[in-house]
This record gives structure tokens, C-alpha cells and sequence, in this order.
């Protein structure tokens, strides 16, 4: 049980990567994330983003898309560059690469004009990516009226290591028009992030059939936390049994 909980631990902490059951491969070392960072520099990742649509579901209408998450598929990554490495073995060697693939995603607007980052869009980024000089150019290129529509997805591993920082760069973005998502939020962490608290816009809540039950480990309910966040503030996310899309209902 123990090593199930670190696990999905691990697994929410990069769920920006969307990556599928792969073959673990050797263990990502500094040396090797040197190599992928060089071979980064000079990659065409246009054939690596996905979009995944975050929906609403009112009723028994269909899933409206609401937003649709950008993010560079670490799978098609691993299989292109390093198809032996487990890139997602040390969670602060891939800390790292994530600040990298961040730049790369910052250079979108300068590269594209198909409107790849446009409005209605979520997307992963570093807390330290957001001080840096890659994000103001980021920012440059972005029409004023576009920026509410865009939210910042932050991990809350990122979040926590450096309040300072973090306190920052949201005021820094949402003085700009930018919105801010706390993800990889779970039962076991929910009750110490509070949106109100935190100031973000919305907090993404990684789905496990123990919700169900509707209580925190502590006993608490976690129907007041929701009313109290605001239901329309929270997104369930790995919603892939129906039982989890009931339940978000």
C-alpha cells in the first residue's frame, strides 16, 4: 500500500507529461539529461504537442470543452531522442528538463502563426520560468485580450518548494491577465492548499476511486472543501472510468 501511495505520488507530480505505461528503461543521470538538453535545442517538437480537452459536463448534455491543456508528449520525446532512457525516473533531474521544455514552449508564438497559442488553452509551466527573461518574451507576443483566456498550470511540488517565489510570480502574472492553476492535487494534499489562500484561480484534483467515500484521511468532508473552493474552481482530472465522471458531477 505503501509503495502504491509513492507511486501516485510520483505520477501526479508529473502529470504534465501525459505519459502512457512505457518500458522503464536506465535511470535519467545528469550526463544523459545533458544529451537531451543539447539534442532539445535543435528539435522540431510541433509533432510532439498535444492538446487534451478540459470539459464541463451540465446535466446529461455532452462534455462542453471549456479549455484545451498544450503540453509535449514525453512519450513521443522518449521514443524520439532517447527511446532506452526513463526520463521520468529522477523527479529533480526531470524538474530540469521540464525548465527546458518550458523555453521551448515559450518560443510557440514566435515560431507558429496557426494560433497553437491562442485562447481558451492551459499550459505547464515552472514557477521559475515565469521570472525569467523567456516568459516576458512569451508575454511580448501575446495579444493583451488573449491573456485571460490562458491559464498557468503550476505542480504543487513547484508551488510549495519556494512560497516566495511562487507569491511572486502570480501576482507578476495576474497583474498581466493571466489565470493559475495549482495541479496534482490529491486526497492526501488538498486539505493544505487553499485556492483562497493561495490566490489561484482554479486547483486540478487527480481522481481516485477513494473519493467516493468523501472524506479527507483526517475525516473531514470533502464536499465543504469543494463548496468552499467553489465546485466551478476544481478540475477532476484522469477521469478515465465512468465511476470518476459521475462522481465529478
Amino acid at each position: 500500500e505503501q509503495q502504491r501511495r509513492e507511486n501516485e505520488s510520483r505520477e501526479s507530480e508529473v502529470a504534465r507529461i501525459q505519459v502512457p505505461q512505457m518500458p522503464k528503461g536506465d535511470p535519467l543521470t545528469p550526463a544523459l539529461l545533458a544529451k537531451v538538453e543539447e539534442h532539445l535545442a535543435n528539435a522540431n517538437l510541433a509533432n510532439m504537442l498535444r492538446r487534451q480537452a478540459i470539459c464541463a459536463i451540465v446535466g446529461k448534455a455532452s462534455p462542453q470543452p471549456v479549455l484545451y491543456e498544450l503540453f509535449i508528449s514525453i512519450a513521443d520525446l522518449r521514443q524520439t531522442l532517447m527511446p532506452d532512457t526513463d526520463l521520468v525516473s529522477s523527479p529533480w533531474l526531470f524538474q530540469q528538463l521540464t525548465r527546458t521544455l518550458d523555453r521551448r514552449v515559450m518560443s510557440l508564438p514566435n515560431k507558429h502563426d496557426d494560433n497553437t497559442i491562442a485562447g481558451g488553452i492551459s499550459i505547464n509551466l515552472n514557477v521559475e520560468t515565469l521570472l525569467s527573461q523567456e516568459f516576458l518574451n512569451f508575454d511580448d507576443n501575446i495579444k493583451a485580450s488573449e491573456r485571460g483566456s490562458i491559464v498557468i498550470e503550476l505542480q504543487k511540488m513547484d508551488v510549495f518548494a519556494d512560497l516566495g517565489a511562487f507569491l511572486f510570480a502570480r501576482d507578476f502574472v495576474h497583474e498581466r491577465g493571466y489565470r493559475i492553476c495549482i495541479d496534482g492535487a490529491d486526497l492526501e494534499s488538498l486539505p493544505f492548499i487553499s485556492r483562497e489562500k493561495l490566490g489561484v484561480d482554479f486547483i486540478k484534483l487527480v481522481w481516485s476511486p477513494e473519493m467516493i467515500m468523501g472524506q479527507f484521511p483526517d475525516g473531514s468532508r470533502l464536499e465543504d472543501y469543494v463548496q468552499q473552493a467553489g465546485a466551478a474552481r476544481i478540475v477532476l482530472c484522469r477521469c478515465g472510468e465512468q465511476a470518476a465522471i459521475d462522481y465529478g458531477q
